[in-house]
């Protein structure tokens, strides 16, 4: 036995903001001052003003976000290690550019890839590809 859904304007209201919700999870929001002079990577959303100064709403892929905000979240040697993977060495090339073990540069990598929501090393290089070239400048 089937029930049949009765679609009122109720339901469409509700079906309309359970499509909103999902579409909203997606999508990573950056806020930009327009008087700078910054390159803001998405899509313009909105304008808003506060205390007589104008910010610009940008919306971008959330998945695309995560990675490049994690970056931040490196530390030294870890942004070290993932230049050197950008580059195309393998753990061996690493640890003797580095002076550690390849067993330390394993390490590195498990605790960088949850960082960065990412589960490969080809991965991690485009990361740091796309915010090189983002950025104009060359993460060493």
């Amino acid at each position: 036995m089937s029930r049949d859904v009765i679609q009122t304007e109720e339901t469409d209201q509700v079906l309309a903001l359970v499509e909103t919700d999902q579409a909203l999870r997606q999508v990573h929001l950056r806020i930009a001052r327009e008087d700078e002079d910054v390159t803001a990577q998405g899509l313009a959303v909105g304008r808003i003003e506060v205390g007589g100064i104008g910010f610009t709403i940008f919306a971008e892929d959330r998945n695309a976000a995560k990675g490049l905000d994690g970056l931040l979240l490196l530390t030294n040697r870890e942004m070290q290690i993932a230049c050197l993977i950008q580059q195309g060495a393998c753990n061996k090339q690493i640890a003797r550019r580095l002076r550690i073990s390849p067993y330390t540069v394993a390490s590195y990598l498990k605790r960088m890839f949850p960082k960065l929501g990412c589960s490969s090393r080809a991965e991690l290089a485009a990361m740091v590809a796309r915010v090189q070239s983002v950025s104009r400048v060359k993460v060493v």
